[in-house]
């Protein structure tokens, strides 16, 4: 199943596509994209596996069967038509991290990724980006009607206590453990990431909660831009456009609906 085909159509709680134009290739060498890639590709399938023969949480996160569609195509969807900068995708994860030590029943799995992904990394960005959009786009990206994209964002705010804010030092540490889960000791191994940043351990994600509509990107000096240089090298993250209006034109007749 290719998810970047034209007029790709799924019914019910799968997914409805219609992509004129497929989101960029980077080639392969986005370096925060393939560590959250191969998270989620780890996460989901183990987390299927501790939850199987047990009844689905009734929650506004969890659907009622996985989308057709796969990992690396959703994270691509939302990487490329949110215009997020790379370092909001590993904050995501991080605060998907936080909130399955908070709620157990709420780990990710392939039922409830596709809307967790979608509303953390939505968060994340209103934190950490210079530009960011509104609700009712973000729901457009990942398939969600907009009055439920703002159920999922205060659903999402409650259940992870508020918890956001990661500082420079979390955010470089986290990254670099990411790395060396990822590539098993091949790029950032786990001796390496010891001598660069100490294990954070449990006072990762314990930041003091912060507004959710704040733009800290600039008030922090841009940081997020120097830890992601710092960990692979110089990247310019992407620029979002100014308006919704103009990312939507930049999104041509993509839609992706259903993410039940």
């Amino acid at each position: 199943m290719d998810p970047h085909r034209d007029g790709q159509t799924w019914a019910g709680d799968e997914v409805h596509q219609e992509v004129s134009h497929p989101p960029h290739d980077d080639g392969g060498n986005d370096f925060e994209f393939d560590v959250v890639l191969e998270w989620l590709e780890r996460e989901c399938p183990a987390n299927d596996v501790l939850t199987a023969g047990q009844p689905i949480p009734c929650t506004v996160f969890h659907g009622q069967r996985v989308p057709d569609i796969t990992y690396r195509g959703y994270l691509e969807r939302v990487r490329t038509f949110s215009g997020c900068s790379p370092c909001c995708l590993v904050v995501a994860v991080s605060y998907l991290e936080r909130l399955a030590e908070l709620e157990p029943d709420m780990r990710v799995t392939s039922i409830n990724m596709h809307r967790l992904l979608l509303t953390a990394t939505m968060v994340a960005c209103k934190l950490f980006d210079e530009t960011f959009y509104c609700n009712a786009y973000w729901g457009r990206v990942g398939g969600v009607p907009p009055s439920e994209m703002n159920k999922l964002e205060l659903e999402f705010l409650f259940l992870i206590r508020f918890d956001l804010y990661r500082t420079k030092e979390q955010y470089e540490a986290f990254l670099v453990r990411l790395a060396g889960h990822a590539w098993d000791g091949r790029a950032l191994g786990p001796g390496v990431a010891r001598e660069l940043v100490p294990d954070p351990g449990g006072d990762w994600g314990k930041g003091s909660p912060t507004n959710v509509v704040g733009n800290h990107g600039k008030g922090e000096g841009g940081w997020h831009r120097k830890a992601i240089d710092g960990a692979h090298g110089a990247r310019n993250a992407p620029v979002c456009a100014d308006t919704a209006d103009g990312a939507a034109e930049a999104m041509g007749h993509a839609r992706l609906d259903a993410v039940a």
